[in-house]
């Protein structure tokens, strides 16, 4: 993730939480750096994306199940981050192939892309959504580079993942 001195809002929150799920897998370096960002992200905001939020000795049946919608809520949105992070070209997999193979993705890659990149925006505003529907995460909410960093951000750059293929 590049750094930005400009205040970060809940789109690169989202993105960090993202990039921390998706890279739980890969080699330390990688996994490490993203899981470290997406801490600083989640102090700074004050909230753990992870979990859904916790309302302890409710004191009515209406706040037992607005915590039961926020706990379902929550669910609904894990699953729809790892819709959101599987989303990619079917060619994506392929680093060479046969002329054939190249001849149809060179016909459709375009058209691909441009559906995915739509995709992809439908379902991060479903996400963004969610987020402030379950911890009232609204638009105006920002954090600056500097609260990042006093949050533990990385110092160093990203790790290119083609490093460690």
């Amino acid at each position: 993730m590049k750094r930005s001195p400009e205040m970060l809002s809940h789109h690169e929150f989202l993105s960090a939480w993202l990039s921390s799920r998706s890279h739980g897998n890969s080699h330390e370096d990688l996994r490490d750096y993203h899981l470290q960002a997406y801490h600083a992200y989640a102090k700074a905001f004050g909230v753990d994306l992870n979990m859904p939020p916790c309302k302890s000795n409710s004191e009515s049946k209406e706040e037992d199940a607005e915590s039961y919608d926020q706990r379902i809520l929550h669910e609904i949105f894990i699953d729809f981050a790892y819709k959101r992070i599987g989303c990619h070209s079917p060619f994506q997999s392929y680093l060479m192939g046969p002329q054939s193979i190249s001849m149809i993705y060179r016909k459709y890659s375009s058209q691909l892309e441009e559906a995915l990149t739509q995709y992809r925006a439908v379902q991060e505003a479903i996400l963004l959504d969610f987020m402030r529907r379950i911890w009232g995460i609204e638009d105006s909410v920002k954090v600056s580079q500097e609260t990042l960093n006093q949050c533990g951000y990385p110092e160093q750059d990203a790790p290119h993942e083609w490093d460690y293929i």
